[in-house]
């Protein structure tokens, strides 16, 4: 019983960190849509309830820039890559390597990503090599 109550006070809490360990640069709307070429990193996030904003996506172009702030997504689609399963193994464990996955695409609002609320996914077009 003790653990029950514990879990109800603790994961509203859990939840909306998750929630809000986005950037403040992904709310911006002028980035949603668009796509270019970017990097993705694992930002070491873990959460308790989904969406868990555990990748980080900067441009190419702004990679290496000590200044830039990379926009956090939820969830990486690589669908339309239409590879397969041991291909889409590979791509997802190179985002959690330093050099990270490089790939273009775009990020896209979910509505209903889980229980924490809405998410952001970033739907990967294609993979640099």
């Amino acid at each position: 019983m003790l653990i029950r109550a514990a879990l109800l006070v603790l994961l509203p809490a859990a939840m909306m960190a998750c929630n809000g360990a986005r950037s403040a640069a992904s709310d911006d709307p002028s980035t949603v849509g668009t796509e270019t070429v970017y990097v993705l990193r694992d930002n070491g996030m873990r959460c308790i309830a989904a969406p868990c904003f555990s990748t980080d996506v900067t441009p190419v172009a702004a990679a290496g820039a000590a200044d830039v702030q990379p926009e956090t997504v939820s969830g990486v689609d690589l669908s339309a890559l239409n590879v397969s399963p041991a291909t889409r193994d590979s791509l997802m464990a190179r985002i959690a390597t330093a050099d990270g996955l490089t790939a273009a695409g775009r990020i896209e609002a979910e509505s209903s990503a889980g229980p924490a609320g809405r998410g952001r996914v970033f739907r990967v077009t294609r993979v640099a090599s």
